[in-house]
């Protein structure tokens, strides 16, 4: 008669065989390449977000210097055109949110 060998939940949940080994490497290779992945794809997202928010505040300065130049010393003239640098700045912001909302509803 054969000894019975006593296997504990522990030695029950461990891989038997070299496939079942085999199988469990490829499965935390797969799922580490899909982790990379994921970081590699909200990296480049928050670049490209922190990209626009530069160009947009680049393009507001830029615009309301030149508001400036326009009107002078003409403080009503001046007046008048923060309504269109006003409306660049309100929106540029809605189309980074508009971008940023569209990345996080990707994942």
């Amino acid at each position: 008669m054969g000894s019975l060998v006593r296997r504990t939940p522990t030695d029950l949940a461990q891989p038997t065989t070299s496939r079942e080994v085999e199988a469990l490497r490829h499965q935390t290779g797969m799922r580490a390449l899909v982790v990379q992945a994921e970081a590699y794809v909200a990296k480049e997202k928050a670049g490209e977000v922190a990209a626009l928010t530069r160009d947009a505040m680049t393009d507001y300065a830029m615009l309301s210097n030149y508001a400036d130049v326009i009107s002078g010393n003409n403080m009503f003239l001046r007046d008048e055109l923060r309504f269109y640098t006003d409306i660049a700045r309100l929106g540029a912001g809605e189309i980074i949110a508009s971008t940023v909302d569209k990345f996080c509803r990707e994942f």
